[in-house]
């Protein structure tokens, strides 16, 4: 409960911009889910740092972050945890141009999307996708998965 919470306040910080004090809670929620042995907890705080390291440009923190969370998820087979870590995971290695892999995340997270009627979050993956191709010299490919976003 405290951990969830420390998670909700970090959120409502994330939103008005106040990274430093999102970070200094979810920092607490760590401590907090990490000594209850809670890994949906911890893989909770981890996406939600994830974003955070994304958002202040800490992209190796947003991954080792993502990743950690992405294998939690796995191991608890919560597939709308894997699709957001994923797409965040997919998020900070476009920006460090690894676009193959960014491709292959997005796709998956895409895919998770879909299969769960979240559409919002399916055309955000696919858009992450499209652009990963394009960047790594396959328009065509970009074109394609783009035009599926119209559907």
């Amino acid at each position: 409960m405290e951990c969830a919470a420390l998670n909700r306040l970090a959120t409502v910080a994330q939103q008005m911009l106040d990274f430093e004090s999102a970070e200094e809670l979810l920092n607490s929620a760590l401590a907090v889910a990490e000594a209850s042995g809670d890994k949906l907890s911890l893989a909770e705080t981890k996406w939600n740092l994830a974003q955070i390291g994304h958002y202040t440009s800490h992209i190796e923190e947003s991954l080792a972050h993502g990743e950690r969370a992405l294998a939690l998820a796995r191991e608890l087979d919560s597939r709308e945890l894997t699709a957001r870590s994923l797409n965040m995971i997919a998020y900070s290695k476009l920006v460090m141009g690894r676009w193959a892999e960014t491709e292959a995340q997005a796709g998956e997270a895409a895919g998770l999307y879909s299969a769960s009627g979240n559409r919002a979050m399916e055309a955000d993956s696919l858009a992450l996708q499209a652009e990963a191709q394009i960047r790594s010299g396959q328009p065509q490919a970009g074109l394609k998965t783009a035009r599926v976003l119209c559907r």
